[in-house]
């Protein structure tokens, strides 16, 4: 039997006591001149109940790692996905005493550049830094995307005649959180997530899924042939002539009288209703100040919100969005996250767990297979569970 390592490094310490003094003081008196051995042995006995306080005597850090195949992704409501990887891998379990050095590996500069600020701060690293978070965004996203019902699609959009600091990131989250404040003060149960895009310039402009208290009353503007006309002066509407719901400069060319405070308004540009790319009409926010933005109500069926979120979730992994410690979406605090387990099962208790939740497969890769039990009817891939198990 080897000795526990950290009975090894705290024999002889004052205030050490061990719980097992007599079996680990034989078997260190057994090793204790080979240096080497004492030096690279790595068991320890962390079922000790002073194991805690025996890592920290020796001023280590102890982490311990458990092996796990499946991942169960719970977005509530029933809503189960699990997904089974062909190879094992570790999941962290416990950490005692950490010492690791947490701090930034580089620092920005004139939010320009980045300057290495800690020792092995490598470009091969960062590059693995911002492709992880990448990952662990798109993981979290999703999870929020999934796990709530979301009412409608927003694109929003930054002027350059009202924002002229549009550049700026600081800038430019400052305002988003001005305008999420007053959302909530408006209406104190909507929820809010969104995830930025940049234009060819490199402004952003946001993609939203909000979901709010109630359905927004939409008001409309009723005759527009009365309402103020602008002729397009290049593009694909040259010479055309029509109201539109925006100025040049990005504000609202007028807005319908009404006693709600927060409300939709159709979306015109030089006479014609402006639709989505699957043929939905798009409408405006009234109380968004910074430019033109455009809402799409969605269904409420589960197929239409999973497309939704798919789409919104692609951009956590886009170059354009990959920034060195930069958020890569927000949030308000009451939206509700995925239940996310990680598992170690055979392939027995795979097989009972599927056919007690009547999963199907959803889709299988060379890494893993996804089974769900929703989200299933567009996704010709999906197989039933018995004739999976003949494969």
């Amino acid at each position: 039997m080897r000795p526990c390592r950290f009975y090894a490094l705290n024999t002889g310490k004052e205030g050490f006591k061990c719980e097992f003094e007599e079996q680990e003081h034989s078997s260190f008196l057994r090793y204790r001149h080979n240096k080497d051995f004492i030096e690279l042995n790595t068991y320890c006995n962390r079922f000790c109940p002073r194991f805690s306080d025996c890592v920290k005597l020796a001023d280590e850090t102890f982490r311990n790692f458990r092996e796990a195949n499946v991942v169960v992704n719970n977005f509530g409501d029933g809503r189960v996905e699990l997904v089974v990887y062909n190879e094992p891998f570790k999941v962290l379990e416990q950490v005692i005493n950490d010492k690791s050095d947490h701090r930034r590996c580089f620092k920005l500069v004139n939010m320009d550049f980045l300057v290495p600020v800690k020792e092995g701060a490598t470009l091969s690293k960062l590059h693995k830094c911002v492709y992880r978070a990448g990952k662990r965004a798109f993981d979290t996203f999703t999870g929020y995307a999934r796990s709530n019902k979301w009412d409608y699609f927003f694109t929003f959009t930054f002027s350059p005649h009202i924002v002229p600091a549009r550049h700026n990131d600081f800038v430019i989250r400052d305002l988003w959180r001005k305008l999420q404040l007053k959302l909530k003060r408006l209406d104190n149960g909507c929820r809010i997530l969104n995830a930025p895009e940049p234009h060819a310039d490199g402004a952003r402009h946001y993609h939203t899924l909000i979901s709010f208290s109630h359905d927004l009353p939409i008001v409309d503007y009723g005759d527009i042939s009365k309402l103020p006309q602008r002729t397009c002066m290049g593009g694909k509407n040259k010479g055309k002539t029509g109201f539109c719901t925006f100025t040049k400069e990005g504000t609202f060319t007028c807005l319908p009288k009404t006693n709600y405070k927060l409300f939709l308004v159709p979306y015109y540009d030089y006479g014609e209703l402006q639709r989505s790319s699957l043929g939905d009409v798009l409408f405006c926010l009234n109380a968004y100040p910074y430019g033109i933005n455009s809402c799409a109500i969605m269904p409420g069926d589960e197929t239409n919100q999973a497309k939704v979120a798919r789409y919104v979730s692609v951009y956590m992994m886009k170059e354009s969005n990959s920034q060195y410690n930069q958020k890569r979406f927000m949030r308000t605090n009451n939206v509700e996250g995925k239940i996310k387990l990680s598992l170690s099962l055979n392939d027995d208790d795979l097989r009972q767990f599927l056919s007690g939740t009547n999963m199907q497969e959803f889709k299988s890769t060379e890494k893993c297979t996804v089974y769900r039990n929703f989200d299933l009817s567009d996704t010709p891939a999906a197989v039933p569970l018995s004739e999976r198990m003949k494969r």
